[in-house]
């Protein structure tokens, strides 16, 4: 059956009711950490959830969890660090405050197959990896001449990846469609809307702005010996970062 969905003014009410009959007596204690916790999840809104993924829901059978109540558990999950399911549902039959944060009456959270049925409704699809059925057909390019220079094989990759492109429609649907119109209403946009992206009309497609010049730097080896020679700073260190010093006084930052 389909299941009791509930707005997040009736999540924050739970929220409060519960905390006041586990923690209101002094037998459990909170620290920092939990405070952050309870701020984050307290101005978390994901009732909407159930309305994204009302389609892979059914009208028989038993009734199902508040797909918010399982989402907003396994966003808990990740923030206290916990990589196992199992162990997660451990941490939920034995932390009161993971089940009411997660909006489960403590003693009465779902087991590992609710977690796991969950997430087969986020990826619309009986696989859990993807493959392409047609592949292009890899024809050997044959070499030049002795003394010649061999012909390019760029050119001819790219135009098959091309056309295989064009031959997909742009509207067809992929398994991960739940997961991303999710992720855009519940957490991008609402990032937009209160100004956190910034103006987004005006975001770049790759970079990270910085002025400075980065990854400058080769990792892999050194190409001096100024450490056994005793030599500080080391000069090679000192080359590289000569552009950067020369744009700092350019621009004047600080």
């Amino acid at each position: 059956m389909l299941p009791m969905v509930r707005s997040h003014q009736q999540y924050q009410s739970f929220v409060e009711q519960q905390l006041r009959i586990h923690y209101g007596n002094g037998s459990l204690l909170f620290v920092a950490k939990d405070w952050s916790l309870v701020k984050k999840f307290w101005i978390t809104d994901l009732s909407c959830t159930f309305r994204l993924l009302e389609g892979a829901f059914s009208c028989r059978g038993p009734r199902s969890i508040d797909p918010a109540d399982l989402l907003r558990s396994y966003l808990l999950m990740l923030q206290v660090g916990e990589p196992s399911i199992t162990e997660w549902v451990n941490q939920l039959h034995r932390c009161p405050l993971y089940a009411i944060l997660s909006g489960f009456e403590y003693g009465k959270t779902p087991g590992v197959g609710t977690f796991y049925h969950f997430f087969k409704r986020l990826w619309s699809h009986t696989s859990a990896n993807l493959s392409p059925k047609l592949r292009l057909n890899r024809k050997k390019v044959k070499g030049g001449k002795k003394g010649e220079k061999a012909p390019t094989k760029a050119y001819s990759k790219i135009a098959n990846l091309m056309a295989q492109l064009q031959k997909r429609s742009a509207t067809k649907p992929q398994p991960f469609d739940r997961l991303l119109v999710l992720f855009q209403q519940q957490f991008l946009t609402v990032s937009a809307t209160l100004g956190l992206l910034g103006d987004t009309n005006a975001l770049s497609i790759a970079g990270d702005g910085m002025p400075l010049q980065t990854a400058t730097q080769v990792r892999s080896r050194r190409l001096c010996n100024c450490r056994e020679l005793g030599i500080k700073p080391c000069r090679s260190r000192v080359r590289q970062l000569q552009p950067v010093y020369k744009h700092l006084w350019i621009t004047g930052i600080p």
